[in-house]
C-alpha cells in the first residue's frame, strides 16, 4: 500500500469517527419533552329532579348532586329530609328560587356531596309540619364509588 493510500484511509477513518461523535453528541443534546402529569379528576355536579325519583345515582367521591324540586308552598307544605346517611353524603346547601308566575311557588334546591364509598338512601317528603299530610315524596339510592 502506498503512503498516499494509507493517509487517505486514515483520513476516512478520522472523518467517520468525527461524524459518529457529532451524531451521538447532537442526539444527546436533543431532549425529550416530559410526559405531562394526568389531569386531576375534578368533582362533577349531577343535576336531578323529581323525574329521577326511584332511581340509582352513581357518583365518585367528592362529586355533588344538585336536587331541584317544586315548592308546594300553597297550604303550608314544605320539603324535609327524612332519610340520609350523613357518612356517605352530606348536605352542603339548601336554597329557594322564586316562581315567575302567579301561583308558582318556585323550586327548592339542595346540594349534597359524596363523602365516602358506599350506598345511601336519600328521601325527602313534602308535608305539612302540623299534621304530616304529605303531598309528594322523593327517594333515590346514591352509590358512591
Amino acid at each position: 500500500m502506498t503512503k498516499n493510500t494509507k493517509l487517505y484511509l486514515i483520513g476516512l477513518v478520522l472523518i467517520a469517527a468525527i461524524s459518529a461523535t457529532t451524531v451521538i453528541g447532537v442526539g444527546m443534546m436533543v431532549t425529550q419533552k416530559p410526559t405531562p402529569a394526568p389531569a386531576p379528576i375534578l368533582p362533577k355536579t349531577k343535576s336531578i329532579s323529581a323525574a329521577d325519583s326511584g332511581t340509582i345515582i352513581t357518583l365518585n367521591k367528592n362529586d355533588k348532586i344538585q336536587l331541584t324540586l317544586k315548592n308546594y308552598g300553597d297550604g303550608g307544605y314544605t320539603w324535609t329530609i327524612q332519610r340520609q346517611d350523613s357518612g356517605k353524603i352530606a348536605l352542603l346547601s339548601q336554597s329557594h328560587i322564586n316562581g315567575t308566575a302567579l301561583g308558582d311557588f318556585g323550586s327548592d334546591i339542595w346540594v349534597f356531596s359524596a363523602l365516602q364509598p358506599g350506598t345511601s338512601s336519600l328521601e325527602l317528603v313534602c308535608a305539612r309540619p302540623w299534621n304530616n299530610e304529605s303531598c309528594a315524596t322523593f327517594t333515590i339510592q346514591v352509590v358512591v364509588q
